[in-house]
Formats: C-alpha cells, sequence, structure tokens
C-alpha cells in the first residue's frame, strides 16, 4: 500500500504541472505582458521561487515515506481519503483553467484579467485555482502524514492567503467591487 501510495501523489503532482503546462502552452503569456499589472506583496513574489521547493519538499517526503521500514502505510480509508481530495483539487484545477481561458495569470505575475469570470467553479467560489492546490497539499497530509508535509502545507497557506489579498485589493481597485 506504501509504493500505491506514493505512486498515486507523484502521478497527481505530474498531472499538476502537465495541467498548467497544457494551459500556458495554449494560452502563451506573452498576451499577459500586454496587460495591466497590480502591485505585489513581498511574500507572492517571493512564492515564485518558494514554489519550487515546496513541491520538491513533498516530493522528498513521499519518497522518505516509500523507504521507511515498519508500519507507515496508510490505512485504506486514510489513502483514499487523501486520494479524493487530491483528485478533486486536481478537477477543480482542471475546470477553473478552462474557465479562466486567457484571464488566467501566475498569482506572482500580477497581471489583471480582462474582466472578472464568474462562470464554471468561479460561480460557487472566488480563487478556486488556489483552493484545489490546497485540496492536493491536504490530500497528502492526509493520505501520509508528517512533520515535513505539516509544514509544507503550512507555509503553502500562508503563501495563498497573501496571494489571495493581493488579488482581492486589484479586484476591488480595478474592477469597482
Amino acid at each position: 500500500m506504501g509504493f500505491i501510495t506514493v505512486l498515486f501523489f507523484m502521478l497527481m503532482i505530474v498531472a499538476n504541472i502537465v495541467i498548467y503546462k497544457r494551459h500556458h502552452i495554449k494560452f502563451n503569456d506573452t498576451e499577459n505582458e500586454r496587460k495591466e499589472t497590480y502591485p505585489l506583496s513581498f511574500p507572492t513574489r517571493l512564492f515564485e521561487k518558494a514554489k519550487y521547493f515546496l513541491y520538491l519538499g513533498v516530493m522528498v517526503h513521499l519518497v522518505s515515506f516509500a523507504c521507511q521500514k515498519g508500519d507507515g502505510t496508510p490505512s485504506i480509508p486514510q489513502f483514499l481519503t487523501g486520494a479524493i481530495m487530491g483528485m478533486a483539487g486536481v478537477w477543480v484545477l482542471y475546470a477553473s483553467l478552462k474557465t479562466l481561458g486567457v484571464n488566467f495569470s501566475p498569482c506572482n505575475k500580477g497581471y489583471l484579467p480582462e474582466e472578472r469570470v464568474k462562470t464554471g467553479p468561479y460561480r460557487y467560489m472566488d480563487h478556486p485555482i488556489y483552493y484545489a492546490n490546497m485540496m492536493q497539499m491536504a490530500g497528502v497530509l492526509v493520505a501520509v502524514p508528517g512533520i515535513l508535509m505539516m509544514g509544507i502545507f503550512s507555509v503553502f497557506v500562508i503563501f495563498i492567503y497573501f496571494a489571495i489579498k493581493d488579488e482581492e485589493n486589484a479586484f476591488r481597485t480595478y474592477f469597482k467591487e
């Protein structure tokens, strides 16, 4: 069960990367460079570099879990709960990016969208991409708990908090909400 758990969550991370890259190829960032930008806080700018270390930390956590001896495997309900959370996050990410289309901009770039999207997942919540990424991280944490993963998840949530705050300030200013 331990190997299956690690393989599943590694593939989930790969799916996340593929979804982002596919969207990036379909909607080239050169269009974004012509858009107006909004001010970013230091934590949001820092997130650009930190996210690679956070995802690397998740990989290290998963590999160390796989190499662990003894009874470190999650129970089937624990694995299923984490897997469902993670896959729900992947689905919400995909649906959100598809809905945004050209209006997507990485949080650390600060490009203003042409409009504030209110369809698809955005009909039910603001910032579903951030919540999708948190659901994926939480899924790993539930299935493969540990101090390292708890630290990674906590830091990730802090970065997301500042990114959402920056975007909301920009939306209030530029879209007069």
